[in-house]
């Protein structure tokens, strides 16, 4: 972690330096030319103006004598008097000898490894050269810049204490909020107070306090349905008890019999229940963020109606399903657990002999697409009619048994899906419709399945299906449930499912997401870049809406939550399988 404080001062520190030193660099630069313009002027004026002297005095009787302008010690002046033959006719005691130019005027010059500028002119017979070493010029110019540097220099500490003193300031109202945070209790999910805020913080604060009002309305909602869901399960539980004690002490075998009997049922009514419950938990709260597509909500109906008409046979009652064109966007599992609920629901409280309907249509006033689920069983009265999407709750008076969550679920699914719902009287004048609108999608229909995926062909008995499952039991259960139907390939780890893959190339992948040496998303990503065509369906005990959206995300065609459930397993790859191969 790092330190907002010691960053915004390391920060404008550097920041001051960085402009320090590049006014310096331009003034030395600058100072540099105008230094070189000015000593190049004065070199020149040394040389002419001693030259005049020469030419006048010629003869040089006492050349000691002659009078040098500009000859201050810190431009480190050398002057040289040449005859035509270049022997040196005067110069300064302990000074360097210069050569003689080449032609008059400024020149360059290196002895000893010195750099000189040269500037030399006739005088008669006679030639001035006068030289300077480079190195003054360049010291002329870095002390300009240094003198420009140096307020800098001294300030920095100061500036450093003030920028501390400031930024501290600055945060402290941020620090009072973290110890008052710190101290909350994990339960204390009251906002934050913004009094005497800077508006940078309070805008942060503000954030945190939406989020803990979705926090705390989550909590409670938790809260709320924990404390139903073990109320609920509490009363089935013991009467799993009770029939286990009766069974125990039944003295005969046929009240021994009515015990395991109603043992069952209880068993089926808490398998229902848990199936009810987890089902909500993976609606709240992240089933909003699963990825839509678009659904044809009439063939969505006769594929309920499929579903449900056995279960209704045993009642004798016909289900059919009434259908208009009508499509919608949204979760497509989520809208077929909808309908079936509540045709569930409807078979269960309509008398032997019944009728359900399921329709679809679209509603040219509120432009959405509608579902009806319509039974002639003994209805719900009015004042009831708002309660039943309530948790738990079941209308009174009803024999049938149930969680109470059914409804709930359908209400749940229909506001994620931002639609209505309401319920009317049933057919013939009798028993209970329920009908709800969701958001209509227009447009020409695909003649084919929009998206649809090329088909192969394939023979019956060769459709090959690749099992990843590191772990036996599960394994062997696939086989039971799978064998007859599909040639089968077991890989262990997600290693071993790749290599398969790549040799096998099986028209279908079932893939448990922890594994050894590869996980199912690393292995599921590699096939990826090879196989993309490959339907992949993931096989995990997580359950939540989240690990769902996650598993849809990473390449896979779909997904199956453990416990394996035979018939839904062997309807998801059927139903797979038939959109990409024809059968030969």
């Amino acid at each position: 972690m790092h330190s907002i404080r010691r960053k915004l001062l390391i920060t404008l520190i550097g920041a001051l330096l960085a402009a320090g030193f590049t006014t310096a660099a331009a003034t030395f630069f600058s100072a540099q030319t105008e230094f070189n313009k000015f000593l190049d002027t004065h070199l020149k004026e040394t040389a002419e103006s001693l030259a005049q002297s020469v030419t006048h005095s010629f003869p040089l009787a006492d050349p000691d004598h002659l009078t040098i302008i500009g000859d201050a010690q810190s431009y480190h002046i050398v002057v040289q008097v040449y005859d035509s033959a270049n022997n040196t006719v005067w110069q300064r005691e302990d000074q360097p000898y210069l050569p003689l130019p080449d032609a008059p005027g400024f020149a360059r010059a290196k002895l000893n490894g010195v750099n000189w500028r040269t500037y030399s002119t006739p005088a008669g017979p006679l030639i001035i050269t006068v030289g300077q070493d480079t190195a003054v010029r360049t010291e002329l110019a870095a002390s300009s810049a240094f003198r420009v540097l140096q307020p800098l220099c001294l300030l920095l500490p100061f500036i450093a204490i003030a920028v501390w003193i400031v930024v501290g300031s600055g945060l402290a109202p941020l620090e009072k909020t973290a110890r008052s945070v710190a101290r909350r209790s994990p339960t204390s999910l009251e906002p934050i107070s913004t009094k005497g805020l800077p508006l940078e913080l309070a805008g942060l604060v503000s954030a945190i306090n939406q989020l803990l009002d979705r926090l705390r309305e989550s909590l409670s909602a938790q809260q709320r349905f924990a404390s139903d869901a073990a109320h609920e399960l509490r009363t089935p539980l013991t009467a799993l008890k009770l029939q286990v004690q009766l069974a125990q002490r039944a003295k005969t075998d046929e009240a021994r019999e009515k015990s395991l009997m109603r043992l069952n049922e209880g068993i089926n009514r808490a398998t229902r229940l848990v199936q009810q419950l987890l089902t909500l938990a993976r609606l709240d709260p992240d089933s909003t963020k699963h990825p839509a597509s678009t659904i044809k909500l009439d063939s969505l109906a006769h594929s309920v109606c499929e579903d449900m008409t056995p279960i209704a046979s045993q009642k004798s009652i016909t289900v059919t399903a009434v259908t208009k064109p009508a499509s919608t966007e949204g979760l497509e599992d989520a809208v077929r657990l909808m309908m079936t609920n509540l045709t569930d629901n409807a078979v269960r409280y309509t008398p032997e002999g019944g009728r359900i309907e399921i329709r679809t249509r679209t509603d040219a006033d509120t432009d959405g697409a509608v579902i009806e689920i319509c039974d002639n069983g003994p209805g719900i009265a009015p004042e009831e009619r708002e309660r039943v999407f309530d948790r738990f709750y079941r209308a009174l008076g009803t024999k049938t048994s149930g969680t109470g969550l059914g409804l709930a679920i359908v209400k749940r699914i229909v506001d994620i899906h931002h639609g209505t719902i309401a319920i009317d009287d049933g057919l013939d004048g009798r028993g209970t419709t329920f009908w709800f609108t969701l958001p209509y999608v227009t447009g020409k229909p695909c003649e084919t399945p929009c998206g649809e995926i090329p088909t192969v062909s394939v023979e019956k008995d060769k459709l090959t299906i690749l099992i990843a499952e590191d772990n036996d039991s599960n394994y062997r259960l696939f086989e039971t449930i799978l064998r007859r139907d599909y040639r089968l390939i077991h890989a262990r780890d997600g290693e071993q499912a790749v290599e398969l893959c790549r040799t096998e190339h099986p028209h279908l992948i079932l893939m448990d997401i922890n594994m050894p040496v590869m996980n199912g998303y690393e292995a599921a990503a590699e096939i990826r870049k090879f196989a993309a065509e490959i339907p992949i369906v993931a096989v995990t005990a997580y359950a939540y809406a989240s690990d769902e959206q996650k598993i849809m995300q990473n390449g896979f065609t779909g997904y199956m939550p453990k416990p394996i459930n035979a018939p839904q397993l062997k309807k998801q790859i059927l139903d797979i399988l038939r959109e990409r191969i024809t059968l030969i």
